[in-house]
């Protein structure tokens, strides 16, 4: 009984987490960004979600503040990978589909479970800041 009240409530988790990451409206996503999204949910999130909230995401959350500025880098990013961090998807993904999925991410909130300097209770980030600026 127990354990199938932890599988739940994991399965639960996980889904709001997901949802959580996805743009405010689904209707509001032009066609490029659905697609993005749908890829998006069939390669990234294993690394790039937080699908349980006793563990921390393997690699970044991506939402519109760690994107917005920065598509070139997370374009190389995806394309030449992260030695010993994160996979090449050059030869996996055309570069439609990899635009697709960084005008995806632009459309994404702040996640709710992200707070400055992973403090628990902290109020979220401004959604719009640049995370890699200098304090």
């Amino acid at each position: 009984m127990r354990y199938s009240i932890f599988l739940l409530s994991v399965l639960l988790l996980s889904t709001a987490t997901i949802r959580a990451q996805q743009a405010d409206s689904p209707d509001s996503l032009n066609e490029s960004q659905k697609e993005g999204r749908l890829l998006f949910q069939q390669r990234c999130p294993i690394c790039h979600s937080s699908v349980m909230i006793t563990h921390r995401p393997y690699a970044p959350v991506l939402f519109k503040g760690r994107v917005v500025g920065n598509e070139d880098r997370i374009r190389e990013a995806i394309e030449n990978g992260r030695p010993g961090r994160m996979p090449a998807f050059k030869y996996g993904m055309s570069s439609q589909e990899i635009n697709a999925i960084i005008e995806y991410l632009k459309t994404v909130t702040t996640p709710f479970e992200m707070h400055p300097k992973g403090q628990p209770g902290a109020p979220p980030p401004n959604e719009n800041a640049n995370p890699n600026a200098s304090e």
